[in-house]
């Protein structure tokens, strides 16, 4: 379940401490990746993980296994990611739609969503500084 490479523990005060959460996993990455950072109480990461790697064009983001995750750790926050290998990091129709609906299951199971980020070769773009959550 997830990683304990890097930053553990550390607390996600901002966008560029989550950005250094996930983009370990990103890093050279050819094919669609999707993240998530796990946090506690005091949003300090007690798992990450990675879904995907096998479409260049589009991940499906496993839902339940997800939230089983999230359960199982007790988190308390959850920070999202993928990759746009191809492309920039202007988010779809597709990505804003499956970030609403994300934010609404977490926060149906008393997990707050605090950002879904966009990894791309030209850099990186936060849902939050967007002003789309």
């Amino acid at each position: 379940m997830g990683d304990r490479q890097g930053v553990w523990g550390e607390t996600v005060a901002n966008d560029a401490a989550a950005i250094r959460m996930l983009a370990p996993g990103f890093a050279g990455q050819a094919s669609e990746r999707f993240g998530v950072v796990f946090l506690d109480a005091r949003r300090r990461m007690v798992a990450r993980t990675y879904f995907g790697g096998h479409s260049c064009s589009e991940v499906e983001v496993p839902m339940r296994q997800l939230f089983r995750q999230a359960l199982e750790v007790d988190a308390w926050a959850i920070v999202i990611a993928h990759n746009h290998p191809a492309g920039s990091t202007e988010p779809s129709a597709a990505d804003i739609a499956v970030t609403r609906r994300l934010a609404t299951l977490a926060r149906s199971l008393g997990i707050s969503l605090l950002d879904h980020l966009i990894f791309a070769a030209e850099g990186t773009t936060s849902f939050r500084a967007l002003g789309l959550m």
